[in-house]
């Protein structure tokens, strides 16, 4: 049977035809701990972390990174081995590198490249720079994010909703309670998923039991007392472990170098699993582990943020300062640390660290205990309460399962998120990550609809408790 393909496909198998009988055997991975793979990784969290490109949420630029190398072994097999895995992987990444960080071409990333070719043949080096910017241009030029079509259009929601309502996120421009706040959006929004089906319906068909609490009912009195006390930055019963805690997911750091630390829950997981891989781990084993935790990082991202966007729900600092029909008012209630301008329910870090670590668990297998480290770097900054020039000492692990208990006590020590919102975040993570799982290297639907600029994009806060208006696309 023929296969069809694009031009660039049909090139590439041309030059393999003539090139196949001299080819020799591709050439394994080297340890986890300085292949090619790690290597890049390593530079694009340096990079990102810096501010020194692009920025896109990282979520989007680890899996093209991630997924753009796993892409390069699966063509590298498909067409025989007449160049090695390092160097389909590391033209690969350098095409991705190169389109989001293009200041640090020169200084960082060609030199890079140029270690990890270096030694091969012409034939080998042209061979890898075809197969390996082939399937990252292509992965790149069918993925940008749109924002500035959802900008405007929130901005024409938020006006039509008008004022505050008790358990709908308020801190908004236009609005009697903040009428100057600063408008925050998601680019995940709009951001096509890999491998899970319209978020939308994902959320109603595999979460539909997952809601914010009914504001007010005996379910949000618990979830209002559950943060209360402990969220607040001048509660009598705070310890320096709770302040430590809340300070490594709230609190800025300086003085970080990020050659072994990352400044997002998702280069944590990206961290975690370089650490843990076994010293014996394949390139392509460890490219694989990569490409799936990157995936499942980003739909669990998207299903986050169409959750967020699509409940409303008030933050914390909101409900207690203004109160509802079953607890007064606490003017001065605020949170122990910075809370971001968007909707509360349900949490994202959490849901970020569930997913990676239901990734990163499932390569070891469900049973086995793995314990890990993630090395420390600087200091937490000065506007961090009670944590102000505290140097980050590296994190150990008894388990995997350990670092979710870790976030979930971060969130709510840092007065982000009510309990209940830390848990459905957990169950969000896990849900998506087993889905990229069970669905890896399957063929998915790729819609029929037009690219995403000349789709119009549907926004309506929701008017009351609980009802789900998620951001979508209409034709």
């Amino acid at each position: 049977m023929t296969r069809r393909g694009t031009k660039v496909e049909t090139v590439l198998l041309q030059v393999v035809t003539l090139v196949l009988l001299a080819c020799a055997p591709s050439a394994r991975g080297a340890l986890p701990s300085d292949n090619v793979s790690v290597q890049w990784n390593r530079l694009f969290q340096q990079l990102f972390c810096t501010g020194n490109g692009l920025r896109f949420e990282p979520s989007i630029l680890l899996a093209h990174l991630n997924l753009a190398q796993w892409h390069a072994l699966e063509a590298l097999k498909q067409t025989g081995t007449c160049t090695t895995e390092e160097a389909v992987v590391a033209y690969a990444s350098y095409t991705v590198m190169v389109n989001y960080f293009p200041f640090s071409s020169e200084t960082d990333i060609d030199p890079l490249l140029a270690s990890q070719i270096k030694g091969l043949s012409k034939t080998q080096k042209k061979l890898a720079k075809s197969l390996g910017e082939a399937v990252a241009k292509r992965l790149i030029e069918t993925r940008q994010p749109i924002k500035e079509f959802l900008l405007e259009d929130i901005h024409d929601a938020l006006a039509a909703r008008g004022g505050d309502r008790p358990g709908l996120w308020g801190y908004i421009p236009n609005t009697p309670h903040n009428p100057t706040a600063p408008l925050v959006t998601h680019y995940y929004n709009l951001e096509q998923t890999f491998i899970l089906p319209d978020p939308t319906e994902f959320v109603e068909d595999y979460l539909g039991n997952l809601k914010p609490p009914k504001v007010p009912s005996a379910e949000w009195d618990a979830s209002y007392a559950s943060l209360v006390d402990v969220g607040r930055i001048d509660w009598p019963g705070r310890t320096r472990a709770m302040n430590f805690t809340a300070s490594l997911y709230a609190c800025p750091k300086v003085n970080v170098t990020y050659n072994e630390s990352g400044c997002t829950t998702d280069l944590f997981w990206i961290q975690a699993a370089l650490n843990a891989l076994p010293a014996t781990t394949s390139l392509y084993d460890a490219v694989t582990l990569l490409a799936k935790m990157s995936v499942a990082l980003h739909e669990t991202q998207i299903i986050i943020m169409t959750m967020k966007d699509g409940f409303y729900f008030w933050r914390p600092a909101l409900a207690f300062r203004t109160g509802d029909a079953h607890h007064a008012p606490i003017p001065n209630w605020t949170p122990y640390a910075y809370t971001f301008f968007d909707p509360e329910f349900p949490s994202g870090v959490v849901g970020v660290t569930s997913a990676g670590a239901t990734v990163l668990q499932s390569f070891f297998g469900e049973d086995k205990m793995v314990a890990f480290t993630v090395g420390g770097n600087g200091v937490f900054g000065p506007t961090c309460p009670g944590s102000a020039g505290q140097v980050i000492p590296p994190r150990h692990y008894g388990s995997i399962p350990a670092a979710i208990d870790e976030a979930i006590l971060g969130r709510i020590y840092s007065g982000a998120h009510y309990n209940s919102s830390t848990r459905d975040g957990e169950i969000v993570g896990k849900t998506v990550a087993k889905y990229v799982l069970q669905h890896w290297g399957k063929r998915t639907p790729s819609g029929v609809l037009p690219d995403t600029e000349y789709l119009d994009v549907f926004v309506k806060l929701p008017t009351k408790q609980q009802e789900f208006v998620p951001v979508h696309y209409e034709v």
